[in-house]
């Protein structure tokens, strides 16, 4: 499962992006910036580094490179909790995963609004 810090900081990037516009791909030093001001800055600066789209995006490419993956990756971990509730025969963790999944699938709705 994805921590909660690495599952927000895809949003803190967004935040920090959008109150720049510049129309060129993003430099190492806004890069180092950006992770500095983060939560975890090296899961920050592994994450710019894990997306080749990432070294041609300008700063609004970066925002939606992180949206999607963040969106991406919160979808992954609901479907991991709803097949550990399939996977299971004890009927009180089933309750606890379905409850979890529940509540997982309402908190990524409420982030991503499309």
């Amino acid at each position: 499962m994805v921590s909660s810090t690495s599952f927000l900081v895809p949003f803190l990037l967004v935040s920090l992006l959008c109150m720049m516009t510049p129309s060129f791909a993003i430099t190492e030093s806004e890069i180092k910036d950006i992770c500095a001001n983060s939560m975890d800055p090296s899961f920050c600066s592994d994450f710019m580094k894990s997306d080749r789209r990432l070294a041609s995006a300008d700063l609004e490419g970066v925002a939606q490179i992180s949206i999607d993956t963040g969106h991406s990756k919160a979808t992954d971990n609901l479907n991991f909790v709803k097949s550990l509730a399939q996977k299971t025969t004890d009927h009180k963790l089933q309750d606890i995963y379905k409850s979890c999944a529940t509540n997982y699938e309402d908190a990524v709705a409420s982030y991503f609004k499309f």
